[in-house]
């Protein structure tokens, strides 16, 4: 099934990928900056958390 989607709705699913990706590429550099583990061990958490918000939200879109 095919849903027609507005071009607005699609520049909010453009804005939350790129925000998704703006995290990723963010927390990685700043991670490399970062000397307790403590802290990348925190970083690493919100990364998958992440990685799995942007799967889910991708799958959703393509309909699986």
């Amino acid at each position: 099934m095919v849903i027609k989607m507005s071009e607005k709705e699609l520049l909010y699913i453009d804005d939350t990928l790129g925000h998704l990706d703006y995290l990723v590429k963010h927390l990685t550099l700043n991670k490399e900056c970062l000397t307790e583990e403590k802290q990348i061990d925190v970083v690493n958490k919100i990364l998958k958390k992440n990685e799995k918000m942007y799967n889910e939200f991708y799958n959703l879109l393509k309909g699986e």
